[in-house]
C-alpha cells in the first residue's frame, strides 16, 4: 500500500521510524546517512523498498504526536540531484527512487504525474497533458525529464498560499481548468436544478454510475463535445473520452452527432432518440 505525505508524517510523529519509514533532516545537503538508508531499503530481502522523508529534525523531547520538527530543505533541486547521483554511482545495482517534493505550510510545492492522477482520478496520459497545459498557461514550470519529470508552481503562486480559515472551505474541484456551469455553451438548454446540484457537488472520484448518469442527462439536452463536457464537469476531455464516452457509445447509451465519421473534428455526443423518453429530467 502506498502512503502519501500526510500518512507518513502521522506515522513518524506518533510511532517514530520503522523498518520501511525513516526521516532525515538533510536541510542543505543529502549526507551519508541518507545514502545508507537508501542502500538498506534496496538490499533488505523481502522489504520491497521504503520511504525516506527529508526535511524533518528529531525533537529532543520525542513525545508521541510531535517527535519531529518540520524544517524543510533549502534547495530541492540540489537535494534531488545529489539523490540521483548517489543512486547512479554508489550501488552495484540500478536504483531508481520515486521522488516527490511537497509543500508544508506553503514552503515549496512540486507536483508529479502520480500526484496529479491521485488528485483528479486521471490516467497517466491525461494527467501529463493537463500538466503540460498548465505549464503552457504559465502556471507551472517543468523540471527533470522522463520518469523524473515534475512541475513546480511559478513564484507568484507560491507566494500567495491559500489562507482560508478551515479545510471545509476548500472546493473538491482542484483542477484550475474547471469552469463548472459557466462553461455551458451559449444556446444550450437550461439545466434542471437537480442536475445543476449534482454537477456542483460532483465528487473528486465519483462512481461510474454517477458520472454516466450526469453525462447522459447533459447529452439528452443537446449534443456536447468532450472538451465542453470536460469544462462543465471539471475533468480532462481525454479522460472522459477513454473512461466513459467510448464505452457509452458501445453500449448504446450515447451516439455520435456525426455517426459516419467518428474522428470528425467537431464530433459531439448525444442521447439516441429512442432513449429520450426514458430519461427522467
Amino acid at each position: 500500500m502506498e502512503l502519501n505525505l500526510q500518512q507518513l508524517l502521522e506515522r513518524l510523529q506518533n510511532c517514530d521510524e520503522c523498518q520501511r519509514i525513516e526521516a532525515k533532516e538533510c536541510k542543505a545537503t543529502l549526507g551519508t546517512s541518507a545514502a545508507e538508508t537508501i542502500s538498506a531499503f534496496s538490499n533488505e530481502p523481502d522489504l520491497g523498498g521504503g520511504y525516506l522523508v527529508l526535511g524533518l529534525r528529531k525533537n529532543e523531547e520525542n513525545a508521541p504526536g510531535s517527535r519531529y520538527n518540520i524544517m524543510g530543505v533549502d534547495d530541492p533541486d540540489k537535494i534531488q540531484g545529489e539523490l540521483a547521483s548517489v543512486c547512479r554511482s554508489l550501488f552495484n545495482i540500478q536504483v531508481r527512487p520515486k521522488i516527490s517534493v511537497e509543500s508544508i505550510d506553503g514552503r515549496i510545492l512540486i507536483i508529479t504525474n502520480q500526484d496529479y492522477r491521485q488528485i483528479n482520478g486521471m490516467h497517466t496520459l491525461a494527467a501529463s497533458n493537463a500538466l503540460r497545459h498548465l505549464r503552457d498557461l504559465g502556471l507551472l514550470t517543468m523540471k527533470g525529464s522522463g520518469s523524473e519529470t515534475y512541475y513546480q508552481p511559478v513564484p507568484q503562486i507560491i507566494g500567495t498560499p491559500y489562507t482560508s480559515g478551515s479545510l471545509e472551505d476548500l472546493t473538491p474541484y482542484t483542477n484550475p481548468l474547471y469552469k463548472g456551469l459557466d462553461a455551458i455553451p451559449k444556446g444550450f438548454p437550461n439545466l434542471p436544478e437537480d442536475l445543476k446540484n449534482k454537477i456542483i457537488h460532483l465528487k473528486m472520484r465519483p462512481s461510474k454510475e454517477e458520472m454516466e448518469d450526469i453525462i447522459t442527462r447533459l447529452c439528452s439536452l443537446g449534443p456536447l463535445q468532450p472538451v465542453q463536457m470536460g469544462k462543465i464537469l471539471g475533468r480532462d476531455a481525454q479522460y472522459l473520452r477513454i473512461k466513459f464516452l467510448s464505452e457509452m457509445i458501445k453500449t448504446g447509451k450515447l451516439v455520435y452527432l456525426h455517426p459516419n465519421k467518428s474522428a470528425h473534428p467537431h464530433q459531439a455526443y448525444k442521447v439516441p432518440e429512442s432513449a429520450l423518453t426514458k430519461i427522467d429530467l
